[in-house]
């Protein structure tokens, strides 16, 4: 073997222990701390993290193949898109709810009926 062989490959004939593989991008994200989701439907959904028992990605991807039923994978929206797109809609479709709500009660409520005294 030549020298300079022998400096690139570690010097004996033996083999190099392989170069460790990059991670995959699924095992660089991080579990979001959050208990709870709620989707516009009404489900609420249980963190996974919170079931697996486990802040680690693949612990919690494992405790997801064995869910039965939908499994909700999601990713934050950053402020920029909270306050520019959604907290404004959000706003204007609570207010046109609650509108309804306080509609349909002022329709059910029993009408009061004014009584006039008669002064003689």
């Amino acid at each position: 073997m030549s020298d300079s062989l022998r400096r690139r490959t570690g010097g004996t004939g033996t083999k190099q222990p392989k170069k460790r593989r990059p991670r995959a991008a699924a095992t660089a994200l991080r579990v979001h701390d959050a208990a709870l989701a709620f989707a516009p439907d009404g489900t609420v959904f249980i963190a996974l993290s919170q079931l697996a028992g486990s802040d680690d990605l693949p612990t919690v991807l494992e405790r997801a193949r064995s869910e039965a039923g939908a499994v909700f994978v999601g990713v934050p929206l950053d402020g920029r898109e909270l306050s520019r797109f959604v907290i404004p809609r959000l706003q204007k479709a609570s207010a046109e709810a609650a509108a309804w709500v306080l509609g349909a009660r002022r329709a059910a409520a029993p009408k009061r009926v004014s009584r006039r005294r008669i002064r003689a």
